[in-house]
């Protein structure tokens, strides 16, 4: 059986061969998107689409998750450093 492995290139000097590279483009997410947001809703989705859990379920989890998020920001932006000392004792 004949040898099909092609020949070294010239500037190889080890004499191994390498594989062709190939570039993908990386998707990038819009600038101000939380990639672990991302990750949360598309496996949220990913549950539901393959009935681990009904879509009415995830659809509760999902918008639970974002109103909590939601509250959870609003009230750390409206709290002062006075504010949480007095919540601390």
């Amino acid at each position: 059986m004949p040898d099909q492995t092609p020949p070294a290139s010239d500037d190889d000097q080890s004499g191994t061969t390498h594989p062709p590279r190939l570039s993908l483009p990386l998707p990038r997410l819009p600038a101000g998107v939380d990639s672990k947001r991302v990750l949360w809703y598309g496996g949220l989705a990913a549950l539901a689409a393959i009935e681990v859990i009904e879509w009415p379920v995830a659809a509760v989890v999902g918008v639970g998750s974002y109103v909590a998020e939601r509250l959870a920001r609003e009230d750390a932006e409206h709290s002062t450093p006075r504010d949480d000392a007095e919540h601390s004792t």
